[in-house]
């Protein structure tokens, strides 16, 4: 078995050899070999010199040259390396690259295989060269050569990239088996192997293989199992490796607060929320610049990598308060409006209460013939406010409005014309999906897979388009339904 592992910072090949001998198999690492630069990181960084250079010609030379546009182009390219491997085409904005101006990088997949070519021959000289040095002997697989090619890593992704793998494999089909667990151990396994190669006399008289750190690990634990101070030791650290997860994700929630703050200023600025008038304009632009060169200046690395969870707590609630003292009256009328569509809303809900009351029943078991457009309104309003609701984080209204609206959607009596006919389809997918966001929030995952698997059936790839979140930007329906239904089964698996 030949394990090929592209990773970000370089690629690595070990060819293991795998025999049984007395009801117990043994492996032994024929040969094995890493060149650093051949990984995804290689082909980011040729994205990045690549977009660089189109971006300085269209907006100046030194556009993408400080620290925070360099960091956020390479984003960029890891998002559009990531796309092209299901996609042909794809286009990635890139944010605050220059001040008012949207920027955007666009790539096809030829392209990227294209510059992908001296990354692909680095790992197909890498593969050969090991298989090159193995002695596989008579009964060194089916034809004496390699049986399996285990493929793991992020690079393996690319399809030109596994293309380039099975050619120096000898066209051998590739496998992609192993988890990211199973290939951790597999390959923490094969590197205590190599530092523990075969040694004369020591399974015999004909010599054999010394078993690895893993086997001897095994053995001394033994039939009773593992002793006292080694079940201590591995608790503690365990718990140590937990409080270390549990301190980043505290760091990375404090992080993307901050991010989301400057974001939501950034648009105020652009005039998306409205009364841009109010703002001020200079003042608010510096806070925001002082605060993005606070976090990627950070020492320590940046992305405010070198600050901890109280300083970005600190840094946050600071910023909140300059926002608000400096434009006091946007933020008035902001909070004003907000307030005054909560009494709408509030009043509109009423209203209906009041109409299920004086009808004796509720309006979702209702059968009058309504007419189309008077039905399909009944379903809009109640999945606006299953929008509102969806927003606020009230996931079990919202997910009460949506089933109202979809139950008046299946009342629709009458002959209906085309027009009517996909407003209607429309509507039935648009319903699915938003309940399908609702039950992975609930931790619903059957239901979340039969939701999204019904949008299938509302499809109108020359017309729909859906969101996948009642406040994101427009997906394609195949799109939505591959993104909900590879979520859920992620979570399965």
């Amino acid at each position: 078995m030949a394990l090929v592992d592209i990773g970000h910072s370089s690629a690595a090949v070990a060819v293991v050899k795998y025999t049984l001998l007395d009801a117990q198999v043994q492996a032994r690492v024929l040969a094995a070999a890493a060149e650093v630069g051949a990984g995804g990181g290689a082909l980011d960084t040729l994205l990045l010199q690549h977009f660089e250079a189109q971006i300085d010609a269209k907006f100046g030379v030194g556009t993408c040259k400080g620290p925070k546009a360099q960091c956020r182009l390479l984003k960029a390219c890891e998002r559009v390396k990531k796309m092209l491997s299901t996609v042909d085409c794809t286009k990635v904005s890139v944010d605050g690259l220059v001040p008012d101006q949207d920027v955007s990088i666009e790539l096809t997949r030829g392209q990227l295989e294209l510059m992908a070519v001296p990354v692909c021959r680095r790992v197909s000289e890498l593969v050969t060269r090991v298989l090159g040095t193995c002695d596989f002997g008579a009964n060194g697989g089916s034809d004496g050569g390699i049986d399996v090619v285990e493929v793991v890593g992020g690079g393996t992704r690319m399809p030109c990239m596994a293309d380039a793998v099975q050619e120096a494999a000898g066209g051998v089909v590739l496998s992609k088996t192993l988890d990211s667990n199973t290939a951790l151990c597999q390959g923490s396994w094969a590197a205590a192997m190599a530092r523990f190669p075969a040694e004369p006399g020591a399974g015999g008289e004909g010599g054999g293989v010394r078993e690895g750190a893993v086997e001897q690990a095994l053995q001394e634990l033994g039939e009773f199992g593992m002793g006292d101070a080694a079940r201590e030791a591995l608790v503690a650290m365990f718990r140590s490796v937990q409080a270390e997860q549990e301190r980043q994700r505290g760091l990375d929630a404090a992080l993307n607060a901050v991010y989301s703050l400057l974001s939501e200023a950034r648009a105020a600025l652009a005039g998306n929320l409205g009364h841009v008038e109010l703002l001020q304009k200079a003042e608010t632009e510096k806070l925001i610049s002082d605060t993005e060169e606070w976090l990627y200046n950070a020492e320590g690395g940046g992305e405010g990598g070198g600050h901890g969870l109280d300083a970005l707590v600190s840094r946050k609630k600071s910023v909140e308060e300059q926002l608000r003292a400096l434009n006091q009256a946007f933020y008035d009328r902001l909070d004003k409006e907000k307030q005054l569509a909560a009494e709408q809303m509030e009043a509109e809900a009423g209203r209906r209460r009041a109409e299920e009351a004086a009808a004796g029943e509720k309006e979702d078991h209702d059968s009058r013939p309504l007419k189309f457009d008077d039905r399909m309104r009944l379903a809009e309003n109640n999945k606006k406010e299953g929008n509102e609701l969806f927003r606020d984080g009230n996931i079990m209204h919202a997910l009460e409005r949506y089933t109202k609206a979809l139950a008046h959607c299946f009342k629709v009596v009458g002959d209906m014309n085309k027009e009517q006919q996909l407003r209607l389809s429309d509507c039935k997918g648009s319903l699915s999906l938003n309940l399908a966001q609702c039950y992975f929030k609930l931790d619903k995952w059957q239901k979340t897979v039969d939701s999204s698997t019904l949008v299938l059936q509302y499809l109108n790839t020359t017309h729909t388009t859906y969101n996948a979140d009642p406040d994101s930007g427009a997906m394609t329906p195949i799109q939505v339904c591959v993104c909900s239904c590879s979520s859920v089964y992620a979570v399965f698996v």
